[in-house]
């Protein structure tokens, strides 16, 4: 999971905190929907998830949802 992050940052394409976090919580949850997920990778993921609402939402779980969709909806747009 994790190789895609560095491949993207070698070739020079710089994430912020937030946008990593994002995009590793989007590949937590496309491992689960294709039930590929390891029990290390849950934890993983878990972890950053929390972290994600406490630094950046600040213990706001609601408007890390409503992040969440924001984004889940930007990348797979409904007609």
């Amino acid at each position: 999971m994790f190789d895609i992050l560095c491949v993207s940052i070698k070739k020079g394409k710089e994430m912020t905190e937030l946008g990593t976090l994002t995009f590793i919580l989007k590949m937590c949850g496309i491992m689960m929907m294709e039930s590929t997920i390891q029990p290390s990778e849950a934890f993983e993921c878990k972890r950053a998830e929390k972290f994600m609402v406490e630094y950046h939402f600040n213990g706001e779980y609601n408007l890390y949802k409503d992040y969440m969709v924001y984004e889940l909806q930007r990348d797979f747009p409904t007609k």
